[in-house]
């Protein structure tokens, strides 16, 4: 899923776990664009309880 020019995140998903990985073209971004993925899954999700782990 793009979301714009220069990010994109991938999801996949199985039983036990969601799975993004998120390409940026500057690596300054990745933490912004980690938290507004955060807070879309998050806003979405609402009535579940998420643990949302990033690793690099």
């Amino acid at each position: 899923m793009p979301f714009s020019d220069t990010a994109e995140v991938t999801f996949a998903a199985d039983d036990a776990a969601l799975t993004m990985t998120l390409s940026v073209a500057d690596p300054s971004q990745q933490e912004r664009m980690q938290q507004v993925i955060d807070d879309h899954l998050k806003r979405f999700a609402f009535r579940e309880e998420l643990d949302i782990v990033w690793s690099d």
